[in-house]
This record gives C-alpha cells, structure tokens and sequence, in this order.
C-alpha cells in the first residue's frame, strides 16, 4: 500500500488525509520532521494533481509530528 501511494499519489479530496497517514508512518519510525516534511513535499509536487502545495503539506507535517510528540509524553489529546 505504501509503496502505491508513493509511487501514484493520490486524488483531490484524499491528499490531506494520506499525507497525514504518511508522516505519521515517518514520523513514528522516527525520521525528523523536517526529513519527513522534504519526502512528503516531493511527493506532493511529483505525484498528486493537483498538489497540496508546500504550506499544506508543512502544516500536515506540524501537526502529525506534534501529535506523535503528545504521544511520546503519554499526553494524547
């Protein structure tokens, strides 16, 4: 699934959800944020049409990462 996903992108009404699928795989397997922002935006802009755009993939990326960061605290919202 994964490799799917990287390889063909995804549709309008589904790129949110799975960039947000995606960095929390990343993310959880513990490449950086900012490693995971520069994989993600690169797929965006290569894969999706249309694309998200940098800032929406950026705000994706923040939240997942602060969401995992709750996670790891053992604060999860």
């Amino acid at each position: 699934m994964w490799a799917a996903l990287a390889c063909h992108g995804v549709a309008e009404g589904e790129r949110n959800a799975t960039a947000a699928r995606l960095a929390g795989r990343l993310l959880a397997h513990g490449l950086g944020g900012a490693e995971t922002f520069g994989l993600l935006e690169a797929w965006d802009a290569q894969r999706n049409r249309p694309p998200l755009g940098s800032a929406e993939v950026e705000r994706v990326v923040a939240s997942i990462a602060e969401r995992e960061l709750r996670k790891l605290r053992g604060t999860a919202a």
